[in-house]
């Protein structure tokens, strides 16, 4: 009867299991990855409906501005228009003064009826979609230039 004793494991062998279970750890992380990469869910879009509320609840004789739809209603002859607040220049927000909107960060004008005055904005306020639902609320598309 002969007794055969196995084999002595060489330094080859250990490197050989090391470099081969580095692989397979690397595929497998890299597989992670890829799968995170592939499942992403973006952020919804954000909302640019508003309902302002009932008709007959908004003044239609002074500037009303909706901070969230960044937008100002502005009263006319024919009843409130929608502006959004968005300098046209850069996008900057417009802040409202006694005569008119400036814009903070470069310094265009416009009137109290969103029309340029002074730029170096090339374009008047962008008007919005203001309309009275079937239930009498405004409603407010912010998203939307007419």
């Amino acid at each position: 009867m002969s007794t055969s004793s196995p084999e002595p494991v060489t330094r080859r062998d250990i490197l050989t299991l090391a470099w081969k279970s580095l692989l397979a750890l690397s595929g497998v992380i890299g597989l992670g990855w890829l799968w995170r990469f592939l499942s992403y869910q973006p952020n919804p879009a954000p909302t640019t409906l508003f309902d302002l509320g009932p008709a007959s609840g908004l003044p239609t004789d002074k500037i009303i501005t909706v901070p969230d739809a960044e937008a100002v209603l502005l009263p006319t002859e024919q009843g409130l228009k929608a502006f959004s607040l968005v300098c046209p220049h850069l996008g900057c927000e417009l802040e409202a003064k006694e005569d008119g909107f400036v814009c903070p960060c470069h310094g265009s004008e416009f009137e109290l009826d969103g029309r340029l005055r002074k730029g170096p904005a090339d374009s008047s306020m962008t008007p919005l979609n203001l309309e009275i639902s079937d239930q009498g609320h405004y409603i407010l598309d912010s998203g939307s230039a007419q």
